[in-house]
């Protein structure tokens, strides 16, 4: 499988639970490989790197990289809901709202494994911040119907 790399933009909100490390909008890990299409599409099957200064901040960012790779860079088996700069750079502010309000964007994961994180797929960063892997699905043809009726992106019957 493909690794995607994901270049996350760092926007910086606050710090947050009294730790002293800043809390981030987008997804700080951009390792994403994607798995499989599932119900024709309309689900996307990840298995995404996440990183956080715990287990649970760690699988967030996991989702989040999730979906952001859904949204901005896809994969060689399932294009980019999000295709130009411009579709993107207009509507920053939606974005980043879905990605700064946890109600926003969990909506669009579907289902993941967090709770059966393999030790071998975790690990303790020289800063010891914790990095690791869970299977994310990622509700495509929901988030796509949610942005095409916010006039975010064309309707599908423009090619997507």
């Amino acid at each position: 499988m493909k690794i995607i790399q994901v270049l996350a933009v760092a926007a910086i909100l606050s710090t947050g639970c009294g730790s002293s490390k800043p809390v981030t909008v987008y997804p700080v890990s951009g390792e994403v490989q994607f798995k499989e299409s599932v119900r024709s599409g309309a689900e996307v099957r990840y298995r995404a790197f996440g990183i956080g200064e715990n287990n649970q901040r760690a699988v967030i960012d996991a989702y989040k990289a999730s979906l952001y790779t859904t949204l901005f860079t896809g994969s060689p088996d399932m294009p980019a809901l999000v295709r130009s700069i411009q579709e993107r750079t207009s509507h920053q502010t939606f974005f980043d709202a879905l990605f700064s309000q946890e109600s926003q964007w969990r909506q669009f994961i579907g289902s993941s494994d967090e709770g059966a994180i393999d030790a071998d797929s975790r690990f303790v960063l020289e800063n010891g911040d914790v990095k690791l892997a869970v299977m994310v699905t990622i509700r495509r043809d929901m988030i796509r119907r949610y942005m095409e009726d916010a006039k975010v992106i064309q309707p599908m019957q423009y090619g997507r």
